[in-house]
């Protein structure tokens, strides 16, 4: 997630930081949408649901949330959020934690 996005993420925070509290994210949420990274989460869920490697994506998520949360946090992030949750619950379940 660091290399992934941080660098946009900080861009979008000190361009637009005086214009509002949403415009940043707004404008971080564009960038990561049109990025391909729903793609990646979407990948992920395929992946969760054949259960053949879930285990280890799983793993990797729980690794991640902390900066995913950090950077996906606000409002407009909900069409990030929303699969990004259903792919922790879907790899919790592969690996036997439940949700």
């Amino acid at each position: 997630m660091n290399n992934l996005l941080e660098i946009e993420y900080e861009l979008c925070d000190e361009v637009f930081k005086n214009n509002g509290s949403n415009v940043s994210v707004d404008c971080f949420v564009r960038i990561a949408t049109e990025s391909g990274f729903l793609d990646f989460i979407r990948f992920g869920n395929t992946v969760a649901e054949s259960k053949k490697d879930a285990v280890k994506l799983f793993k990797l998520l729980k690794e991640m949330r902390l900066d995913f949360n950090r950077l996906f946090g606000g409002k407009s992030c909900n069409g990030i959020q929303t699969p990004t949750r259903n792919l922790d619950i879907l790899g919790a379940s592969a690996a036997g934690g439940g949700s």
